[in-house]
Order: structure tokens, then C-alpha cells, then sequence
């Protein structure tokens, strides 16, 4: 075996070229893939995703606390998942769920808002696909996009746990 077998070889134009495409093309993929997923987040559960947004909007504080310990809470259950894997696995799949609402409801109200803005009133699914690729595309931005993501998608999970346990009808 040559020692130097795990240095990356340089790639023929060719090869670049393919590579290239497959990624653009796994790109567009994932992107459907999470649109598709919030979409249907809001045609499968209206009235969490309504409750959620109210949420977002009018308890900005207590969201953001309470997403924040939910971050809190997958670190505790990810540093678990060193010891016992079915406690990451679990966490795992207790959070996911949690994070795409959050995400949801993040693209939500900025659609909302950027609707607004506009003069023109939409649907709550127009709402999302308005709101979804500013927040995407914010948060590709480095180091301000990373924290303005996070932000947004902390607030969301928080509006969401708070939209769980609300008592009375979304606004």
C-alpha cells in the first residue's frame, strides 16, 4: 500500500465536471426535500404550525428560553448517546420533529412579514415558501447567517414546544 494513498488525487476536467453536477444535483434534491417536508408539516398539522407562528410572534423571550433548552436538552441526550446509543437514537427522534417545526415557523412569520411588506396577503403555505429561502439563504452567510440562522431556528423550536402545550387558540 503506498503511503501517501490518502492524499485526494487532483481531478481531470472530466471528472469535475461530473462531480460538479452530482453535487449541484444532490443540492436540489435536499432543498426539495426540506420545502416538501415543511409544506407538508403545514398540511398535516394546522392548527401546531398556526399555534406555533402565533407563538413566535408574540412570546419572542419565552420562545427563545425555551428553545434554548431544548438545544440544551439534545446535547444532554446526544453526550448520552456516547454511553447508550438508543439515548441519541431517542433524542434524535424526539428533536428532529421539533427542529423542522422550528423551522416551519421560522419561515412562516418571515413570509408573513415579507408578504406584508409587499402589500399582498397569502396563505399560510405561500407564507412558506416566501419565508423559506430568505431564511435558507441567510443562514448560508458566514458567521452572521450561522448565528442569525440559529436564532431563528432556536425561537422556532421553542414557539413550538410552547404551541404544544398552549391552552388556548392560535391568534
Amino acid at each position: 500500500m503506498d503511503p501517501l494513498s490518502f492524499v485526494p488525487r487532483v481531478l481531470d476536467p472530466a471528472e469535475s465536471l461530473y462531480a460538479i453536477a452530482a453535487a449541484a444535483l444532490l443540492t436540489v434534491i435536499v432543498v426539495a426535500v426540506m420545502l416538501g417536508l415543511q409544506l407538508l408539516a403545514v398540511a398535516l398539522l394546522p392548527g401546531l404550525t398556526e399555534r406555533a407562528s402565533a407563538r413566535y410572534g408574540r412570546r419572542h423571550v419565552l420562545s427563545l428560553l425555551t428553545g434554548f433548552g431544548s438545544l440544551v436538552l439534545a446535547l444532554v441526550f446526544f453526550a448520552a448517546g456516547h454511553a447508550a446509543p438508543v439515548v441519541g437514537v431517542g433524542g434524535l427522534a424526539l428533536l428532529t420533529p421539533i427542529y423542522i417545526l422550528g423551522f416551519v415557523s421560522a419561515s412562516e412569520t418571515l413570509g408573513r412579514r415579507l408578504c406584508f411588506l409587499a402589500g399582498r396577503d397569502g396563505s399560510r403555505p405561500l407564507h412558506v415558501l416566501f419565508g423559506w429561502p430568505v431564511l435558507a439563504l441567510a443562514a448560508c452567510i458566514p458567521i452572521l447567517g450561522w448565528l442569525i440562522g440559529t436564532y431563528a431556528i432556536t425561537v422556532g423550536m421553542g414557539s413550538v414546544i410552547l404551541g404544544l402545550f398552549a391552552k388556548d387558540e392560535a391568534a
